[in-house]
């Protein structure tokens, strides 16, 4: 700011960006006329007060709202890390739950594949049992053609067993997939659940706009996020700005005293000063300087030399006047954005604050709701290893009745092999019967002509009291099939 004493040292102006040039001094003074335009602008820029008055305003504001958000600052970074901690943990025991529910879906597949692969062999062995053909020499033709559809004799295997049994299987096993998949759905429910809570939760930090510039994700910022504020800087920029601005603005107010102290050193400068305002529509309230150069006074003693300088000056500061008053303007205008940032960032953390408070609101919610999921998970585990048990005690009972059905099979297939052994003995026992009887035959028709001829040779000569039974007939042998359990005696049987 200049001085107000002169000196004939070269003029110097009262803003710091204005300087004078080596042509700068006046080589003809301003007229009254100049000097009032001068007076009127310098006292038209004095209006700029209100834009340093409302950067004042801001700059307090804005170290309230800084003070705030570092308290917002350090409780947001701890919530947060909280809820970061808490939701990892959670999301750990819905791991931990959804593994559960994985493993045992695993072990039911390996126990279904077991179930299929012992119902596929008892159904092989089934088939074979219905494509195998019962032999028409065993039982009669009308106890084999008996229950057939048909009416022929062409029954198999299948047809003299009981599946009942493998029916009853089937039904068992039916049951224990449909209360697995029940206690699934139960599982299910419980993990629907838990994800619904914890999706709640993400919904609310991912509501919270977010501290970043615009452009940038729209979610709550992490915990390392937080810690990062634009509002030092924010700060820092609005100081400067009004630091800058209430320099300014002094400089306008020196140049205006400076054009009252050159008007009041001029011959009618005052009166004309005054006529000048009066024509001026919404003229500035006046202030004491302005009062004084309408008074009637003595004025101070200043040489030519002096009042020149003044005068240069004055015609210096005049061309910077409005260059001022558009930079005080716009420093006002980009406090205004810095300040409707801070507020802005203000206003988010007040929302992310508010936020993370209903997400610990709901973490703890879903804290107490833990030991129902984890009891679930154990329920669950626990009817899964029952059911286990009993599947696997199915697929056992499944191998039995198809060992069973095998075991019949081979019967059967010993049963023909009995059966042709038998036919075998039979027929040796046949021949050897037919070889007997025609050698019995012979002797018994060799001894009946020996006998005759005894009885003709010495007949006539035995008394009978000697030889009563001498001319009998030999007794005649025969062979005949004996029926199974009459192991007494056997009587005698005539040959045919």
């Amino acid at each position: 700011m200049a001085s107000m004493a002169y000196s004939p040292s070269p003029p110097a102006s009262t803003f710091p960006s204005a300087s004078a040039s080596p042509n700068s001094s006046m080589h003809n003074p301003p007229t009254v006329e100049r000097l009032v335009s001068h007076y009127l602008s310098a006292k038209r820029s004095l209006s700029s007060t209100s834009h340093v008055r409302r950067a004042n305003d801001m700059v307090t504001n804005a170290r309230a709202l800084i003070e705030e958000s570092a308290i917002l600052q350090a409780k947001n970074v701890f919530v947060r890390r909280g809820v970061d901690q808490q939701l990892g943990v959670l999301r750990d025991v819905r791991e931990s739950v959804d593994r559960v529910g994985e493993d045992a879906e695993v072990e039911f597949k390996n126990v279904l594949r077991s179930l299929d692969a012992a119902d596929s062999r008892l159904k092989a062995t089934l088939d074979s049992l219905r494509r195998t053909v019962v032999d028409s020499s065993l039982g009669s033709v009308q106890a084999l053609a008996a229950g057939t559809e048909d009416g022929t004799s062409k029954r198999t295997l299948h047809d003299f067993i009981d599946t009942s049994a493998y029916d009853k299987l089937q039904d068992e096993v039916r049951g224990h997939i449909d209360e697995r998949n029940n206690i699934q759905d139960e599982l299910s429910d419980t993990l629907d659940a838990f994800d619904s809570d914890l999706k709640a939760v993400a919904l609310v930090l991912e509501s919270a706009p977010s501290e970043h510039a615009p452009g940038e994700s729209n979610t709550m910022p992490s915990a390392d996020a937080l810690e990062i504020t634009p509002t030092a800087s924010l700060f820092r920029g609005m100081e400067d700005h009004a630091t800058e601005m209430a320099q300014l603005l002094q400089g306008l107010v020196t140049h205006f005293d400076l054009c009252v102290n050159a008007l009041k050193n001029t011959e009618g400068g005052g009166e004309a000063a005054r006529e000048a305002t009066e024509h001026t529509k919404d003229p500035p309230p006046a202030n004491n300087v302005e009062e004084s150069l309408y008074r009637e006074h003595a004025r101070p003693p200043m040489s030519e030399e002096e009042r020149t300088d003044m005068l240069n000056v004055l015609e210096i500061d005049a061309q910077e006047v409005e260059d001022v008053v558009s930079e005080i303007r716009h420093r006002a205008g980009e406090m205004e954005i810095q300040f409707e940032q801070l507020s802005q960032h203000i206003s988010s953390l007040r929302t992310t604050h508010s936020g993370l408070r209903t997400a610990l609101k709901l973490l703890h919610k879903l804290g107490d709701a833990v030991p129902d999921h984890a009891y679930a998970s154990q329920k669950f585990l626990s009817a899964w290893h029952e059911l286990k048990a009993e599947m696997l005690a199915k697929t056992d009972s499944l191998d039995e009745l198809r060992d069973w059905f095998e075991n019949y099979t081979l019967s059967y297939r010993r049963l023909l092999d009995e059966m042709k052994r038998r036919q075998s003995v039979e027929t040796r026992k046949r021949r050897l019967a037919e070889k007997a009887v025609a050698e019995i035959r012979r002797l018994h028709e060799d001894d009946e002509r020996a006998r005759e001829r005894f009885v003709l040779d010495v007949g006539c000569y035995l008394p009978s009291d000697i030889a009563p039974n001498v001319g009998e007939k030999a007794v005649r042998w025969g062979i005949c099939p004996v029926e199974a359990g009459n192991d007494g005696d056997v009587e005698e049987g005539q040959e045919d």
